[in-house]
């Protein structure tokens, strides 16, 4: 089986690894004109974090873990307006979106079913 993809943004990298794990062939065409910015950050539920880990690519070195946060009045920076969290469980991770996009091109460069193909 072949499956394409156009785009290679972080869903369709990810989408590819996993299809290649199951040695499904993925052909991924792409433009040539990167979006990626280096300092934009990505938030990523607990849920999508554990499937990720398990199904996709291990990243736990690459996030940060969030289980507090609170939001103070402009005015009054003493006061709590929300608080959001609980011990020792984790709300959402962050993760920089350059480093999750790179380590997934690297986890496809070298599977024999993957091939990415640049638009002319």
């Amino acid at each position: 089986m072949k499956i394409c993809l156009i785009g290679d943004g972080l869903t369709n990298l990810a989408l590819a690894k996993s299809l290649t794990e199951k040695n499904i062939n993925v052909i991924l065409y792409y433009s040539n004109k990167s979006n990626l910015k280096s300092h934009r950050t990505l938030g990523i539920s607990s849920y999508n974090y554990n499937f990720i880990q398990k199904k996709i690519l291990k990243i736990d070195k690459l996030i940060w873990p969030i289980n507090k946060i609170k939001i103070y009045n402009e005015k009054n920076h003493r006061k709590e307006l929300l608080d959001f969290g609980q011990d020792n469980k984790q709300l959402f991770y962050i993760i920089q979106n350059y480093k999750l996009y790179r380590k997934l091109e690297t986890s496809l460069k070298y599977k024999k079913n993957f091939k990415k193909i640049t638009e002319h």
